[in-house]
């Protein structure tokens, strides 16, 4: 039972779930050139930040709710906040499918002799409505802050492609739906357990 709650979503559709992507910086100034060649990123001078927009060559994307059907008030959809903190950049999401898209989708725009990516740190719970604007505070409160909730993936992508951190993403939104529904005994091996009986 999940007692009257809402889950909260992104505008796309996926369960409001944060993720970052960390990354090795290997070449700031190619980086910022190849930003400044896609029209879907913009810098953010207010927030100091560079935004990635569901527009232009990010506009092929596959989401629940695709970019053809979101009211035109709200377009274009921020899929991403990314920080340049020199050795380091950071790739902010709201779901969990956004960070599987977000590193294919850098990795093929921005290149790895500029910057690789080695670990998404997430937050694998479901979020009530109710927690309304405090949640754009979230990354800053959960990354940053040390919060016991955070889970930290290292990758393989640039060895074993996408394929493993989606498995291992889905296993972890189960248990977190799980959750939400008021099973909070439900655990991973759970999760691989059920998965595995499906196949």
């Amino acid at each position: 039972m999940n007692d009257g709650r809402t889950l909260t979503t992104t505008l796309t559709g996926e369960p409001f779930q944060p993720a970052r992507v960390h990354y090795d910086l290997l070449d700031e100034n190619e980086l910022r050139a190849s930003f400044s060649r896609l029209q879907c990123v913009r810098f953010d001078a207010a927030r100091d930040r560079w935004v990635w927009l569901y527009d232009n060559e990010a506009e092929g994307l596959e989401f629940k709710i695709p970019r053809t059907a979101l009211p035109p008030n709200k377009q274009p959809v921020i899929l991403g906040s990314i920080l340049v903190r020199s050795p380091r950049m950071l790739v902010d999401v709201r779901s969990f499918d956004r960070a599987v898209k977000a590193i294919v989708f850098l990795d093929r725009h921005i290149g790895r002799s500029t910057a690789k990516a080695t670990h998404v740190s997430l937050v694998n719970r479901l979020f009530d409505a109710s927690e309304g604007v405090h949640l754009m505070r979230t990354f800053e409160r959960f990354f940053e802050g040390g919060d016991e909730r955070v889970e930290r993936l290292p990758l393989s992508y640039y060895e074993d492609g996408i394929n493993p951190l989606k498995a291992a993403l889905a296993m972890r939104g189960v248990v977190a739906l799980e959750h939400w529904k008021g099973n909070t005994s439900f655990t991973m091996s759970d999760a691989i357990r059920e998965v595995t009986r499906r196949i």
